[in-house]
């Protein structure tokens, strides 16, 4: 995408530094979104007093019919954030809706490269805090690219929820009722929006605005009033937004779940028995709907799971003794057909994750004796090519996640004799440099997921003596703090994921003598309380990542550890030397128990027209700082 700045007499007489925000925003927005369209919103620079405004110019009201099949159809690979749209003609579901210019050009109903439209406007006061800008223009920017609501209907608020099912059409400010976002039919939000100021921005921490608080988007750039705290990128909420209104992202949409085995945009969980049983337990905005059977492989072990064919349902991988390796197709929540991938003879799965940004989860191998680490690239599914990452002696890889939010999957390693976290930076798909993490004596890497939804993953460690669960908060890539989740003896960490579809990684234990399964929720990025999600059948052990729960599964199984954990972690350091050395201090912060069972108002007005299309004129939407 390119978003094409036109800049006012004022803009232009602004200092440089202004409109070089306002340009990496638009670059930010450009190299996220790759739909082959450009943009045109005007830009004015006047006021005071700290506010901004912005929304689109024109639209259309478009057949509902023709925007729901653009947006299932059209959507990436994996992409499971529109399995909840009503179906024409259904209960809640209009007939019509309107589409902005950039949405229109995108779907192809307008010319996508067209200079001469009017797209949208962003208007700046004069004294917005230099260092807030990019927020700001974030804000107001996406704005012009249809992030409004519009009073009959518009496409965001198609996941626009006041409870679940019940869907809220209604463009007015001030809003006639709370509502809040979600994209898996109202079951969990992933942010509450405003009422009297902005219903398409979301709330923030603090009360401003007489609306009340959300601890779902503390500072997001999104949020109705901007502070001296305001995220300054986009978070995975905002991409979520914006991956809903119809636009395709660059990196895998946020509300993708790697193990959700139906679609339903909440995290299944994976269990194997002994004789070879597959299954899965089946939930739904965090509550548990039965055990779902998928397959059943004697002689083969469950490896790992993602969305390797490129469709809604999460894929489980298998392995046998011989290091075949075989993917199980699932679609509509059950097995279509079992894939085979390649022969890898002496080597381990040990994560399946998409390392190359191509919206097709890839599968990592790393062979126990050499320990070198391979990624098989399964582009459309299929297995292209191996692609190798490096070898580690004395490092085993725990996992496989996007640490350092650039859209591809980096590799997680860790030293099995002093425990020190390190990954390998795998910008554009290669292998680009050693990062050191932290060194966690006695703790072993147990998960990866983004738990605060920074965008960051986050890194899960357990104590195998003690059972403390704790993660390692992480942000830019770096290790920011430790946070305690508590102490579980007899329970083992199974998986990191989205249980409740909020886009917060939950937190997945298991009892080892009795089965028992339950989650820490976290949303909001803390430690909300354990949740019973079900005893699966005796002899079933969850299998969610690889050699979770096993400890005989080689090089991805758990490490045994006798030292007891410091309160603070020692200096840490790159394997090899190969980077850069890292102190950090880990905080154990907020120990669970043990597991039981803008004030100003926007115009609208449409334009008078008689036929369709009907042209509808700018929505302003205001943002102004908190005070």
């Amino acid at each position: 995408m390119i978003i094409n700045l036109i800049y006012d007499a004022a803009a232009l007489a602004a200092p440089a530094s202004f409109r070089n925000t306002i340009q990496q925003a638009a670059n930010i927005l450009d190299a996220m979104i790759t739909d082959n369209i450009t943009v045109n919103i005007n830009i004015d620079y006047s006021g005071s007093g700290g506010g901004a405004l912005g929304g689109p110019d024109n639209g259309q009201f478009v057949a509902y019919s023709s925007v729901y099949n653009y947006l299932i159809q059209s959507a990436s690979p994996g992409d499971s954030s529109f399995d909840y749209l009503p179906v024409p003609g259904s209960a809640n579901a209009p007939s019509s809706v309107v589409v902005w210019n950039a949405q229109l050009k995108a779907m192809g109903l307008l010319s996508p490269n067209s200079t001469s439209t009017d797209d949208g406007l962003a208007r700046f006061a004069v004294d917005i805090n230099p260092n807030l800008l990019l927020g700001v223009a974030l804000h107001e920017l996406t704005h012009a690219m249809g992030r409004v609501p519009y009073g009959a209907a518009d496409i965001m608020e198609l996941d626009r929820f006041s409870s679940a099912g019940n869907r809220v059409y209604d463009g007015s400010v001030p809003a006639h009722e709370a509502s809040y976002f979600s994209v898996n039919g109202g079951l969990s939000a992933w942010a509450q929006y405003g009422v009297n100021s902005d219903p398409s921005d979301f709330l923030n921490s603090v009360n401003y605005g007489g609306d009340g608080t959300s601890t779902l988007t503390a500072n997001d750039a999104f949020n109705q009033f901007y502070t001296s705290n305001t995220l300054q990128y986009l978070t995975p909420a905002d991409l979520e937004q914006l991956d809903i209104l119809g636009f395709h992202l660059k990196f895998d949409a946020p509300a993708e779940d790697a193990y959700d085995f139906n679609g339903k945009n909440s995290g299944d969980i994976l269990l194997q028995s002994a004789g070879g049983q597959i299954e899965y337990a089946n939930m739904a905005g965090g509550s548990f709907q039965g055990m779902v059977s998928l397959a059943t492989v004697p002689g083969w072990t469950v490896v790992g799971a993602g969305k390797i064919s490129g469709g809604v349902d999460s894929d489980f991988v298998i392995q046998n003794s011989s290091g075949l390796i075989v993917y199980g197709n699932v679609v509509n929540g059950t097995l279509s057909n079992f894939v085979q991938v390649t022969n890898a003879p002496g080597y381990g799965i040990v994560g399946v994750a998409d390392v190359n940004d191509d919206h097709y989860a890839d599968i990592i191998v790393q062979d126990p004796n050499t320990y070198e680490i391979a990624y098989a690239n399964m582009h459309n599914g299929v297995f292209n090519n191996w692609v190798v990452v490096g070898s580690t002696p004395g490092w085993a890889v725990k996992g496989v996640a996007d640490i350092n939010y650039d859209g591809f999957a980096d590799v997680v390693i860790q030293n099995q004799s002093t425990s020190e976290i390190a990954y390998a930076n795998m910008a554009n798909g290669v292998f680009n440099n050693w990062v050191a993490i932290a060194q966690t004596p006695g703790f072993n890497v147990v998960g990866l997921g983004d738990i605060d939804r920074l965008g960051d993953a986050d890194v899960v460690v357990q104590n195998p003596n003690t059972g403390q669960v704790a993660y390692a908060v992480i942000k830019n890539g770096a290790l920011s703090n430790f946070v305690s989740i508590g102490s579980v003896p007899g329970w083992n960490v199974i998986a990191v994921e989205d249980i409740l579809g909020n886009g917060y990684n939950d937190i997945v234990i298991q009892n080892s003598s009795s089965g028992q399964i339950l989650y820490a929720n976290m949303t909001g990025g803390s430690f909300q309380g354990w949740v019973n999600i079900t005893t699966p059948p005796s002899g079933f052990v969850g299998k969610t990542g690889p050699g979770v729960g096993d400890s005989s599964a080689g090089v991805a199984g758990a490490m045994s550890q006798s030292v007891t954990a410091s309160a603070d972690t020692p200096t840490g350091s790159a394997p090899f030397g190969a980077g850069v050395d890292i102190a950090q201090s880990a905080s154990w912060l907020t120990e669970g128990g043990l597991p039981g069972g803008s004030s100003t108002n926007y115009a609208q007005s449409p334009a008078s027209g008689t036929s369709p299309p009907i042209s509808v004129d700018l929505l302003q939407h205001v943002l102004t700082p908190a005070t």
